[in-house]
Order: C-alpha cells, then structure tokens, then sequence
C-alpha cells in the first residue's frame, strides 16, 4: 500500500495504455523513419548473416541432440530468476513488496517489449514501473527508485565483466587484432567501455543512495566546465525517486549486485553452451569476448529491436576473428539465438496477454460469470 511519508507521486503522468504505446506514438517522424530504416537494415544483415547456413546440417544436427537442444533455454530462464531477485532485494528495502514470479513475470513481458519494439529499453523501463505501481501498490517514487538503482548495477556489473576480460582475454585479443579489421583497438576499447560504464554506475548509485554524497558530488561537478553534465547531476538529484532511493541499504545493494553479476554470467554461459551443442570448441574467455562484444553491438543499435542483424553480425565477426568455427556453424548459431530470443519475447507477450486478460474479469466480475 502507498506509504503517507512518501512525496505526493506524479500518476497523471502515466497511464493504464501511454507507457508503451503513447511512446512509440508521439515520436517525430524523423525518428520513426529511423526506426524504419534501421529494421530493414538490420533484416537485411541477419539474412546476410545466414548466407552460409546448410538447413540439411542443421536439420541433422537437432535430430541428433533430440531434447537436448531445449538447453539452450536453460541460462536466460536462469538469468531470469538472477534478475528478478535482485530487483525484490531492492523492491524490499524500500518496503515494497511483490511476490516472486509475479515480479519475474512482470520482467519478462518487459524484455518481451525491449526486444520487439524499436527503442525497446526506454519503453520496457516505463511499462515496469507502471506494473509494479498498480499490480504491487509501490508508490511511483518508489517503483522508479528500484528500476534506478537495478539499471546502475546493471551498469557496474557489466563494466565488471569488461575488467575480468581485460584480466583474461589477453590471448584472445591478440587473435582478434589479427584476424579481425581493426582488432588491434578492441583492448583499449573494452578498457575505456568499463571505465564509462562503472562511472555512470557508481555515480548514478552516489546520487541516489546518499544525499550527502550526492549534494558533494553535484558540488564538484558544478565546477566542470560542461554544462550538460552539471544539469544531469541536478537533475538526478532532484528526482523524487532518488529521495526514495536513499533508504535503500547498502546489504541490499551488494545483494543486487551480486545477483545481476550472476545473470551476466548466465548470458556467457549461454554463448558457451550453445557453441558447444553446435560442435564449436571455446572457452569461457572466449565465450566472454563474444557476449560481451555482442552486448556492446546491441546497446549502440538501440533503434533497431533487440539489436537484430548488428548483434548477430558481430557474433559472427568475432567467432571469425578468433578461429571458432566453420561459416555454417556460425550461421547455425545466430540462428539458435535468435530462436531462444522468439521463444521468450512470444512467452512474455503471452503473460502479458494471459494477465491483462485475468484483471479484465477481475474488474469486471459479471462479465466473468457470464463466460462461465
């Protein structure tokens, strides 16, 4: 239930239907012609991607690992409980409360969004604070606070895996310098990614755990010479939802952290397995370049839903540069992804569907009866 001690929250400001399609409506037409162009060319380069596939290959290699090849679903719905016990571990400490698979549930259609529509991300973090609003009863500055929070380890937990790389993948980045057009810059470029990514992590997560520390850290920043970033870090500040953000305990941030570090390594390992099913020899190191590589490719080609045709490009770049492969069992592999992706966004959209269905006769109980 809405706490009285929080302040007045801003819900005329979103409703039961604009958090997702008022978003993707009210856009500019330069922005949806974008869109446009970006789908098509991101179909266009994952058709390119499969030039090389052999269907009778493939075909004979899934009948031979027969229930085996339901696997490949095993680390995104383990990832899925990762994510969703971290999110709960922050949802907690700011006294609000969701059980477990209705959260996870309420996380699934969000990335179901995120991976289908263009400019998925900003919109499926909309639709998530809108769910836990009104399906859980969390206050808005409090449902923003946690998504706020969740989206800074996100960040901080992907530089983390950035520096495991540079620590490990040293042999692997020289590989890539040779066999892949300008490799030689890929180690300086996931040293500066981690850089970026754990500063907008660990500032984001000052400003909304502590206002003291978020009162210094503006203080230095009003010095800097940049304008844009002294309005951010007033702006973050000013939000209601870091007010609410600041009861979060830091037991609770190391908790999510820890938890969004394992769904990092779910994704991994995912890439691992599913070259291992397809007889492709790598290692987890190699299997971290790949992932963490197609990671970066997808969160630079926002416009395009889930990255489709650029990430699976750089897959195929990067198994190529490092030797794995043969071209048909490349394809073979972009082409299973892709398949596990369908296979949640079309689950998620069924949740979805099957919950906004059950609120409808929830609200509207004469119409229930007379379907009976």
């Amino acid at each position: 239930m809405p706490h009285p001690a929080d302040p007045p929250p801003a819900e005329t400001s979103i409703s039961v239907a604009p958090p997702v399609l008022g978003r993707v409506d009210d856009a500019p037409p330069w922005a949806k012609a974008l869109r446009v162009i970006g789908l098509v060319a991101g179909l266009a380069l994952f058709g390119y991607t499969l030039r090389d596939l052999q269907p009778g290959q493939l075909r004979a290699l899934l009948a031979e690992l027969g229930p085996a090849c339901l696997l490949i679903l095993v680390p995104q719905a383990v990832g899925i409980l990762f994510h969703t016990a971290a999110w709960r571990e922050l949802l907690a400490a700011l006294r609000g409360r969701a059980t477990f698979f209705a959260l996870g549930g309420v996380y699934v259609e969000a990335e179901a969004i995120r991976m289908a529509l263009p400019a998925g991300p900003a919109i499926s973090e909309t639709f998530s604070a809108w769910q836990v609003k009104h399906r859980f009863e969390v206050p808005w500055t409090r449902s923003l606070a946690s998504i706020a929070a969740k989206k800074a380890w996100v960040l901080c937990t992907h530089a983390a895996l950035f520096v495991l790389l540079l620590a490990l993948g040293a042999a692997a980045f020289d590989r890539l310098a040779q066999g892949v057009p300008g490799g030689f810059a890929l180690g300086w470029v996931a040293g500066g990614m981690a850089l970026a990514l754990v500063s907008t992590g660990a500032l984001t997560l000052v400003l909304l755990a502590s206002r003291r520390a978020g009162r210094a850290v503006v203080n230095v920043l009003a010095k800097l010479p940049v304008a844009r970033v002294r309005a951010w870090a007033e702006e973050q500040r000013a939000r209601p939802e870091a007010v609410a953000a600041a009861s979060i305990g830091w037991k609770s941030h190391a908790i999510s952290g820890l938890y969004l570090l394992g769904q990092w390594a779910t994704e991994v390992l995912e890439t691992w397995l599913i070259l291992q099913l397809l007889g492709v020899p790598i290692s987890l190191t190699e299997a971290l370049v790949v992932e963490l590589g197609g990671s970066l490719v997808r969160s630079l080609a926002f416009v395009v839903p889930g990255g489709l045709g650029v990430q699976d490009a750089s897959y195929v770049s990067l198994l190529g540069g490092l030797g794995l492969g043969a071209p048909g069992s490349l394809a073979a592999f972009v082409l299973l992804k892709r398949t596990k992706d369908i296979f949640y966004v079309l689950f998620g959209l069924a949740i979805f569907a099957l919950g906004k269905k059950r609120r409808s006769l929830e609200a509207h109980p004469t119409l229930a009866e007379n379907q009976l």
